[in-house]
């Protein structure tokens, strides 16, 4: 997700649910940037990704011998990296679906 093979401005949306938490923490800013570089002006992000903190590897439940790697983030933390890039938070709110989730639709400078 920090290099998207798309041109500049392509896109004028993109869903990101529940794929952001298998990337590395320290990454966040990267893949957030790359968002917001393939997104036209006014484009949107839905993000959805694990609220929380730590991370590790995690059974898949569909699959019990498979497991994840999963990251949780802070929304504190995710608020500010989303703005830090660009991105103009519209809405937010955390969801209890078998874990806790922090979604946010944010719209591209």
């Amino acid at each position: 997700m920090g290099a998207l093979p798309l041109a500049t401005g392509e896109l004028a949306g993109i869903w990101c649910a529940a794929a952001l938490l298998h990337v590395e923490e320290s990454r966040t800013v990267d893949v957030l940037r790359e968002f917001g570089r393939v997104l036209c002006p006014d484009g949107v992000l839905a993000l959805v990704t694990a609220s929380g903190e730590g991370h590790g590897w995690e059974t898949v439940p569909y699959a019990p011998l498979e497991q994840r790697w999963f990251v949780y983030r802070r929304p504190e933390r995710l608020r500010e990296e989303v703005g830090a890039v660009g991105f103009v938070i519209v809405s937010e709110e955390e969801v209890e679906l078998g874990r806790l989730w922090w979604a946010c639709l944010a719209k591209a400078a």
